[in-house]
C-alpha cells in the first residue's frame, strides 16, 4: 500500500497528433458561433 502513494503521477505529457480530432468540425463551427455571439453581447455590439 505505500508504494501505491509514492507512484504519484508528478508531470503529464500531452502530445497532439495533427490530423486526428474526435470532435466532429461543425462542432466547433456551431461553438465558434454562439462564443462570438456572447462575446458580442459582452463588448455592446
Amino acid at each position: 500500500m505505500s508504494s501505491d502513494i509514492q507512484n504519484t503521477v508528478k508531470t503529464r505529457r500531452v502530445f497532439y497528433t495533427p490530423g486526428y480530432d474526435p470532435i466532429h468540425p461543425r462542432r466547433y463551427r456551431d461553438l465558434y458561433h454562439t462564443e462570438v455571439a456572447a462575446q458580442a453581447a459582452i463588448s455592446g455590439y
